[in-house]
């Protein structure tokens, strides 16, 4: 058995991996860090969004 368990830290923390701040914004499809912007994770698209139509159907009417 091994002391060294940086590893295991670094994999269990919620920091960026390029800067280590812990402050994140969310986007229009992820969440990036504050301080360096970095892609941190990406949301869930949003299940009630349904476009509409903009053409109209020829002999709908």
């Amino acid at each position: 058995m091994t002391k060294d368990t940086s590893e295991n830290k670094t994999n269990n923390t919620d920091e960026c991996p390029e800067c280590g701040s812990n402050e994140t914004e969310s986007g229009n499809t992820h969440e990036h860090c504050s301080d360096c912007g970095i892609q941190r994770d990406s949301l869930e698209l949003d299940p009630g969004f349904v476009p509409t139509n903009p053409n109209p159907v020829v002999g709908a009417n």
